[in-house]
């Protein structure tokens, strides 16, 4: 007999039965989005991603290319980044 772990067997409240209960949170956002997100404006969020570039104080692959003109950026990234940089003001 095959042993189960308890979290592995379907439940009432874990288990999604309506499409409200599905939720995905972003992993990828535009400077403007990500501006909204922050609080602060799109002209300081590129202002951040040119100073990555310069530093990237040890966070890689900070945001991607899918296109020429479209950039999209990691938003877990961005906020360790975010928050390496205040740091260093304090």
């Amino acid at each position: 007999m095959p042993h189960t772990k308890l979290q592995d067997i379907p439940t009432k409240q874990n288990t999604a039965v309506e499409p409200e209960q599905v939720v995905f949170y972003p992993k990828f956002a535009q400077p403007k989005a990500l501006g909204q997100v922050f609080g602060i404006s799109t002209s300081t969020v590129r202002r951040y991603l040119k100073q990555w570039e310069d530093d990237n104080k040890g966070v890689q692959d900070l945001y991607f290319y899918l296109s020429p003109t479209l950039k999209v950026i990691n938003i877990q990234k961005f906020e360790e980044y975010f928050k390496k940089c205040n740091k260093e003001w304090l």
